[in-house]
């Protein structure tokens, strides 16, 4: 279960967000900014792009859910040698194992600012995609007036990313 939350974590934090959609995100902005008439490559990020947020976004905050649970080391009470332990003891120290991690790792106060970060560049990118949607009739006039959205977009889910990268990279032992 947390190898799969690994993989998970690394394909939508690392692979997409940061080496894939911000990286293009940057471009388009910073054209935008420059008034580059470039209507084809703005085109492509609005139409291509732009919506992989969307179904990202999604399956982010599905991993933002499991987190905790994949990363707590009360799972190990499922595998040997732990499964072995008397009934008696697994009624309570697997939820005491998991409290002492809660305090020690602090993960639900960092992966309530990653889902705000979220919320905030979900919320952006609602506001923005009617705007990008009509890429063909005049991108260029109405992105320009949006340009300090698409930045705080950019913050929002540059510091999503960084809020994931403070989670826990591995099942820590307490």
């Amino acid at each position: 279960m947390n190898s799969q939350w690994q993989a998970k974590r690394t394909k939508l934090n690392h692979d997409w967000l940061k080496n894939d959609f911000l990286r293009r995100l940057r471009a388009f902005v910073s054209r935008v900014e420059d008034g580059a008439q470039d209507a084809a490559r703005l085109e492509e990020f609005a139409c291509k792009h732009w919506p992989e947020w969307r179904r990202h976004s999604h399956l982010i905050r599905d991993m933002l859910i499991d987190g905790e649970e994949c990363l707590s080391p009360r799972q190990y009470f499922a595998c040997l040698p732990l499964s072995a332990c008397p009934a008696e003891v697994k009624s309570w120290l697997p939820n005491l194992i998991h409290a002492l991690w809660l305090v020690r790792t602090d993960i639900r106060r960092h992966n309530a600012e990653a889902q705000c970060s979220l919320n905030r560049a979900e919320a952006l990118f609602d506001e923005l995609s009617p705007i990008l949607q009509h890429a063909s009739q005049n991108l260029t006039s109405d992105l320009a007036k949006s340009v300090g959205q698409l930045r705080e977009f950019e913050a929002a889910a540059k510091q999503l990313g960084e809020s994931i990268g403070r989670l826990p990279h591995h099942v820590e032992v307490v």
